[in-house]
This record gives C-alpha cells, structure tokens and sequence, in this order.
C-alpha cells in the first residue's frame, strides 16, 4: 500500500511539473529588424543516390504502315544548289599583231595553170586550141609601194606546156622521138591596190598591159624544126587575190587573172602543113583571146 501511493504521489508530482512548463512562454528567438526582408526557407538538396528520376512512359516503336504513311505525307526533299563561287572570266590572249604597213620595194612570185580561150585570127577554124593547150607559168613583178595601198611596177612571164592535139597530129609528134611544146612570153607594167596594206589579211585587185610571144614547136625525129609563133598586144591583165601577210618579210595567197590580147603578127618557120613553109604574115582582124589563169603568190616585203 505504500508502494501504490508512493507512486501515485510521484506521478501527481510529474504531472504538474508538466503542466507548470507548458504554462511558460517558448523561448523563440528574437525576431529580425524590421529593415530586413523576410527570409524565405530553402529546404536542403538531397543528396545524388535519393534524388529518383521521373518516371517516363514506356517508349513504343512505330509501326511500318505508319512509317510508310509519314514518308507519303512527307514533302520530297530537293537537293539544293551548292551556291556557286563567282569565277571571273579569263583575259583574252594577247591579240597576235600583224606586220606594219611598208614601203618600198616589193617582189612576188606567181604560178598556177592557164589555158587559151579565144582566136588567134578571125580565120575559120583559127582558134587557140588549134596550137595551145593548158601551160604553167612562172610570173615574176617587181616594182615599188609608193604608198601602202598603191603598187607600181613591171612584170615578166614564161609559161610553158604541151600543143594541141591537132598540131601534134599534123607534126607527127611522138612518133620516132619526134617531140612537141609551147610556151608563152610576157612582159609589161602593171598596178596593183592593197585594200587592207596593214593588215595579217590583205586583199588585192591590180591591172598590167604589155607584150605577148606564143609559140608551139616541134623537133627531132629526123625531121626539119617547125615552129609556129605569134605576137601581139597584152590588151589587159585583170588580177585579183590575197594577201596572208605572215611577216614584215613574206606573205602567201591565192589569186586568179584573166589576160585578154590580140595577135598582130605571125612567124612561121620549117616544116607546116607537110612542107616547109618559112615566113612572117600580119593580122589585121584584131581576134580577141584570152589566158584564164589561177594559181598561188608569194611575196616578198608585203
């Protein structure tokens, strides 16, 4: 019994003692001037390991009609243009400048074909081709530039090739080493003008007059020599061509001459028409004929 009301009593005693500090006022800190703001509370981070991710949906795979819808749906993708780096052009080659235009002295050196077209005489039956066929000339001029546009000077020519047929026929030639030719001297003045005298091309028209000799043989084949000649009037030798004037010292081009002329006199010696006829004869009708020509020149100082 002294036990139970021993504790009873120690109890009672707790109980107030209790009470008695819950009655005290909490000893709170005091609180902070009233210029500060009020502190906002930050609460501590957690440490690495308690920090859980946030949860994610379980990812699901497309399906491949789903994939096929979206690449229709899809705009085509174009490829771009790599813009383009602008490239200036590149300088145009040094212009190769031609020769300057000269004066002076000037030679050139022509050679080609020609062939008789026309009448020695009004005879009939007297054309060129009675005697002549196609020859090859070798034309020499020479003269000077008095300006670079204006030529002047002097020319010389030889020409040299077979007879007709007719007159190898009524000279039994190439029968028993019996041999036939003809050939044609020229000599007269000419001028010439240059249209483009400073130029790598320069192109040309020119005019001469003078004398002509034509003249057709025949020899060997123990036979007597028999020659036919005529000479005459170079009434005009109309030229025209080109000029590729590649240095200050040669040039090349083509040309084509047309040389128109009449025959005055005619020569005749040895065996014609199967007798021996020697002799000289005018014409007087003043037949016309002419030496198309076309052929190469060069020329020196151009």
């Amino acid at each position: 019994m002294r036990v139970g009301a021993a504790s009873i009593a120690f109890v009672a005693v707790q109980t107030l003692a209790m009470h008695a500090r819950a009655q005290e006022p909490p000893n709170l800190p005091p609180p902070p001037p009233p210029t500060s703001p009020p502190q906002q509370y930050t609460p501590p981070p957690l440490p690495p390991q308690q920090q859980q991710p946030a949860p994610t949906a379980p990812r699901r795979e497309p399906s491949p009609r789903r994939e096929r819808e979206r690449e229709r749906e899809a705009p085509p993708v174009v490829a771009q243009p790599a813009p383009r780096r602008y490239v200036p052009p590149p300088p145009p080659p040094p212009r190769d400048e031609p020769p300057p235009a000269r004066r002076g002295f000037q030679l050139a050196l022509r050679t080609g074909i020609t062939f008789p077209l026309g009448s020695i005489s009004g005879a009939n039956g007297d054309g060129m081709s009675r005697d002549f066929a196609s020859q090859v000339p070798l034309f020499v001029e020479a003269g000077i530039k008095l300006h670079p546009m204006v030529f002047l000077g002097g020319y010389t020519s030889l020409s040299l090739g077979s007879t007709s047929q007719s007159f190898r026929t009524a000279q039994l030639c190439g029968q028993g080493g019996r041999s036939c030719l003809a050939s044609s001297v020229r000599v007269g003045v000419e001028a010439q003008v240059h249209f483009q005298p400073d130029e790598r091309i320069d192109p040309w028209v020119g005019y001469g007059i003078g004398l002509e000799v034509s003249s057709a043989s025949a020899t060997g084949g123990g036979a007597p020599e028999a020659s036919e000649s005529f000479t005459g009037i170079e009434l005009a030798r109309l030229a025209g061509g080109v000029d590729f004037r590649l240095s200050s010292l040669f040039g090349i081009g083509p040309f084509v001459e047309l040389a128109f002329g009449t025959y005055s006199h005619a020569h005749v010696a040895g065996y014609v028409d199967q007798a021996v006829k020697t002799g000289d004869s005018s014409i007087s009708d003043g037949a016309l004929h002419v030496w198309p020509t076309i052929g190469v020149r060069g020329v020196f100082f151009p």
